[in-house]
């Protein structure tokens, strides 16, 4: 009855009414200590009320509302941005990848990603950030995922660790349409031009041209004593 007078209020228990909301994109349940009353429920419903306002005007904070809930942890603003996670990432990934890799990786995060990123708070960077970030690239899309390597793998920790609710580039990949590459010309000899070729040479060049003519050898211009001709 609770439930369906007071959306995402419904009674937990005897002692317990349970409120239902969605924070960072992910759907929490907690409990209130409260009998599941007429008057309780309302309370709660009001309660729930004021946090979906505080959720849409960026004040809510889940450690102060539910100091005893497992996801006031999970939720709570951490304290890393984005270039001391990603300098800390980077010292404790050291003993476990090949130095190339490692080589590589300092140099996108250091040189493109701390640039632009490294003062935001960690939790508060977006997918839409990096998506207008490379949007604007002047690279292939090979390089680009080469960049965004690094960052995915990084944010992927992060979240294991509980520093980010979520990763927000997994499972996500930017990919430009790019221009058709254009095919290599290739203006072969004709049969005129062949025996042509073949008669202007002497010795052993006759028998090496000839098989430059049937094998198609891009060695040819390299070997043939005709440059001028060729």
């Amino acid at each position: 009855m609770g439930g369906n007078k007071y959306p995402g209020v419904t009674a937990g228990s005897a002692t317990s009414i349970a409120i239902s909301f969605y924070y960072r994109g992910q759907k929490c349940h907690e409990r209130i200590r409260l009998q599941p009353t007429p008057s309780n429920l309302k309370r709660a419903a009001n309660h729930r009320a004021a946090i979906l306002l505080a959720i849409e005007n960026g004040t809510f904070d889940y450690s102060v509302t539910f100091p005893n809930s497992k996801n006031a942890h999970k939720f709570s603003p951490t304290q890393h941005t984005v270039r001391t996670y990603l300098a800390e990432w980077l010292a404790n990934k050291e003993p476990t990848i090949k130095a190339s890799t490692l080589r590589d990786y300092k140099k996108i995060i250091h040189n493109l990603v701390i640039p632009l990123f490294g003062e935001m708070a960690l939790h508060m960077l977006t997918r839409a950030d990096v998506r207008n970030w490379v949007a604007g690239m002047d690279c292939s899309n090979k390089r680009i995922i080469n960049i965004l390597s690094p960052l995915r793998a990084a944010l992927q920790d992060a979240q294991h660790d509980d520093l980010i609710p979520v990763n927000p580039l997994f499972g996500w990949t930017y990919k430009r349409n790019e221009p058709p590459k254009e095919k290599t010309y290739v203006d072969p000899f004709n049969a005129e031009e062949q025996a042509a070729i073949i008669k202007a040479s002497a010795g052993s060049i006759i028998n090496q041209c000839t098989v430059f003519f049937w094998t198609g050898d891009e060695d040819f211009r390299a070997n043939c004593p005709r440059m001028d001709g060729c």
